[in-house]
């Protein structure tokens, strides 16, 4: 890419970049907030876990005795860690928007804190 071209994008707006693309919604942007991390943790803790643990074993410590391939088991603990990564993802999400951002006028009696609550 040339100086000049990249000159030129930093003039240009984000609809004259890119006409046919629409900027994310805020649920679009939490989906993703929520979904690309909880991917990238779920891919790290299934190379840790299967580093330990042999997925062929897993199915004969179950009740009653399971038998699946290996990658069989790769794929569920990967959709597990990815599932619990979701969940605490989600959690985070829920709790960052539902923080009252509008801070608590003290009584007329009272002090006010140092952080304005």
């Amino acid at each position: 890419m040339s100086e000049a071209q990249t000159d030129n994008d930093k003039e240009q707006g984000f609809e004259e970049i890119y006409p046919f693309q629409k900027p994310w919604s805020r649920q679009a942007r939490q989906i993703a907030a929520i979904i690309w991390p909880s991917f990238l943790s779920a891919a790290f803790a299934t190379m840790l876990f299967f580093a330990v643990v042999d997925p062929g074993l897993i199915g004969d410590s179950m009740t009653p005795s399971q038998r699946f391939s290996r990658m069989t088991g790769y794929g569920l603990g990967f959709f597990f860690f990815w599932l619990i990564t979701m969940i605490s993802s989600s959690i985070s999400i829920l709790l960052i928007r539902s923080y009252n951002r509008k801070p608590v006028k003290p009584q007329s009696n009272e002090q006010p804190d140092d952080q304005g609550y």
